[in-house]
């Protein structure tokens, strides 16, 4: 996850200014008086005129999830408010269809002017050059001393075409409840966690001890699901210009999956609406997934008993998604959309938004001296504490590099050969050599 956190930075104001220019005033000269009839001098004023209506569209998938209300009202509400010539407009695309509907957009100039990104859709949009340097708009070294180091994976090409909007660090899930039941630890290494999951399934009782995404209709989810068994086991997608699929770490991670795939106690097949109702009502023990404090808004039930941990690998590395914010090349209102940003990016709304996030961690934060509104939020959210103490082993599926465009193709690559595995089409072996040979070809296409 996210390394460490940082200081308060507070927000310019942002306003109108104006100036009076008096007019030439004459004055008599000493000891005279201004001769008879002379009008008296008059000052006028350019009097400031109203800022033009501007409508700015903000793009996200969060708007229609239950949280959407708090996030828009810690920082669109009160913007728009403070600027009533500026109206905010926003527009949801589901998630599923989200970096292809904007892409979309981007490539025929009709995208919204803010964007809320994943990682794999803002390198898309990068490498169209349909974002907008956001440096010359926003005074980086004003919001530098706060900022989480993941906001370093919005500079691509020595351009900085995004900030994190949010950060979700997955993790395992674990019903305490269960695993106190059947007196296990909380996994720590492979083994245990095998073992574990093992002791707490009991089919003919419907219940499974260790569930996740594994099809390819849920290819989007099972992606950073399978990446937490790559990163966990200190094996990397690509590595600068190389592509280091087929090798010993990778295999071993897929080893290791195969190992849980195989083994009964892992409910397969199933989609993440099933499988976390499942954990909810304790038929499953362990998952792993992020945005357990967004679970709990649907599963009340979870509250108290649903906990997070490090994944049980030992290679250390945890899976990071960072999401980002961005302003469309294609905007023309590109000034208020950088007043937007630098409002997001204030202490004022970051510290809002650790609330309103439930879990996922913002932009700019100081986890050693949180706000009130935030030590009262951790009281209850109590999940939260583990996530940021995984902040500096939180690293991304794919880390920004010259070949990190090749991300859809690579993930396809990987989830269409592990399929195959998964049905015992291939083996291993096979899997990593065809996946390897696919992206070597892209990146020679390159």
């Amino acid at each position: 996850m996210l390394d460490s956190h940082h200081s308060t930075v507070k927000l310019a104001a942002v306003g109108v200014a104006f100036a009076l220019i008096l007019a030439g005033c004459g004055t008599a000269s000493p000891g005279t008086a201004a001769p008879t009839g002379t009008a008296a001098p008059t000052s006028t004023a350019v009097v400031p005129t109203a800022a033009p209506p501007v409508t700015l569209e903000v793009a996200s998938w969060v708007w229609a999830e239950p949280r959407g209300a708090d996030v828009a009202a810690a920082w669109i509400d009160p913007f728009q408010l403070a600027h009533p010539n500026i109206t905010i407009e926003k527009v949801t695309i589901p998630y599923a269809n989200y970096d292809n509907t904007i892409n979309a957009q981007l490539g025929t100039n009709a995208a919204p002017d803010v964007l809320q990104m994943s990682d794999v859709g803002f390198a898309q949009a990068v490498a169209a050059n349909r974002l907008t340097d956001l440096d010359p708009l926003i005074d980086y070294a004003t919001y530098q001393p706060k900022l989480l180091p993941q906001n370093e994976f919005g500079v691509r090409n020595d351009t900085r075409y995004g900030y994190i909007y949010s950060l979700a660090v997955f993790g395992m899930f674990y019903n305490k409840q269960l695993l106190d039941g059947a007196n296990l630890a909380v996994p720590t290494t492979f083994d245990e966690f095998l073992a574990a999951a093992a002791a707490l399934t009991d089919t003919t009782a419907g219940r499974y001890g260790f569930a996740m995404r594994s099809t390819l209709a849920e290819s989007a989810g099972w992606w950073p699901m399978f990446s937490m068994w790559v990163l966990g086991n200190g094996a990397k997608y690509l590595d600068g210009d190389n592509v280091t699929i087929d090798t010993p770490e990778m295999h071993r991670a897929v080893e290791q999956y195969m190992t849980m795939y195989n083994s009964g106690s892992m409910l397969t097949g199933t989609d993440a609406a099933t499988f976390r109702r499942l954990f909810a009502d304790g038929g499953v023990g362990m998952t792993f997934d992020n945005g357990l404090g967004t679970q709990m808004a649907s599963f009340p039930q979870m509250l108290g008993n649903a906990y997070i941990a490090p994944t049980p690998f030992e290679g250390g590395n945890q899976l990071a998604l960072p999401l980002y914010i961005a302003i469309s090349e294609d905007s023309p209102h590109k000034a208020e959309a950088a007043m937007l940003l630098e409002y997001f990016l204030s202490d004022e709304v970051q510290g809002k938004l650790a609330v309103a996030l439930r879990g996922e961690l913002p932009a700019t934060f100081d986890f050693e001296h949180p706000s009130a509104s935030y030590q009262s939020f951790l009281t209850d959210a109590y999940w939260v504490g583990p996530l940021e103490s995984q902040v500096a082993n939180a690293r991304p599926a794919i880390e920004p590099g010259p070949l990190s465009i090749l991300a859809p193709k690579l993930a396809t690559a990987i989830l269409t050969e592990l399929s195959k595995v998964q049905s015992g089409e291939q083996t291993i072996d096979e899997m990593l050599a065809n996946a390897q040979a696919t992206v070597e070809a892209a990146a020679a296409e390159l």
